[in-house]
């Protein structure tokens, strides 16, 4: 601020503090069963005290009594405020926190959020191969991968003939392992892929497989 003294100005200016006040509008998300993302805002301007040098994010088991585990993300340009915590415990309540610091030390934390991981993740999806062909059809076929923490409840066949841009989806619901396309054009080249699925969604779809139909 300035101080008008006859017909000077003098220009003050105050020490930084830390942080009066906590981050504002923090969200927290579960993305799979050991991660969750949390996004916030910087506090208010007039509450910042300063130049806002990073953020404590705590987290910990929901309802125990142990101390917060911090994360540290440090402002840089092009960063969001925003974190993953990876490494937690399949379909658990946790409690999430934010602080903002800077030069003169971390403000206060945030009120508590509670999220919880997801029970499972959608499953791993299996390499796709070529069996057999005519000039009419492909048989496929694929190898389920075992994993009871992410069971498969079906697959999805994308297929398109080699020149075009539309993928065509066959879904398959069970434990299906193969899948014959019929009714196609000889001499002709086809491309598949594959994506395994469960309640919480798909998974990484598998590689492309190029085949030609006989003729």
């Amino acid at each position: 601020f300035r101080i008008h003294c006859l017909n000077r100005t003098i220009e003050v200016i105050t020490e930084e503090e830390s942080p009066g006040s906590p981050p504002i509008n923090i969200k927290v998300g579960a993305i799979s069963s050991r991660s969750i993302s949390v996004t916030w805002d910087p506090p208010n301007q007039e509450q910042q005290h300063g130049v806002i040098r990073g953020y404590y994010i705590g987290y910990k088991i929901f309802g125990t009594s142990s101390q917060y585990v911090y994360k540290t993300l440090e402002i840089r340009d092009g960063n969001r405020e925003e974190v993953v915590l990876n490494g937690l415990k399949q379909f658990t309540q946790y409690s999430i926190v934010v602080q903002a610091f800077n030069t003169k030390g971390a403000g206060p934390a945030s009120e508590e959020l509670k999220i919880q991981t997801l029970e499972m993740d959608a499953p791993t999806s299996p390499q796709i191969q070529v069996t057999s062909s005519s000039g009419s059809s492909i048989h496929l076929a694929w190898d389920p991968i075992a994993d009871d923490d992410n069971p498969i409840d079906g697959y999805i066949i994308f297929q398109r003939q080699d020149s075009s841009t539309e993928w065509k989806e066959i879904r398959i619901v069970g434990q299906q392992a193969f899948y014959t396309a019929a009714d196609l054009k000889c001499g002709t080249r086809y491309q598949f892929y594959l994506v395994a699925f469960n309640r919480i969604g798909r998974g990484e779809p598998s590689d492309v497989v190029t085949v030609k139909t006989d003729g």
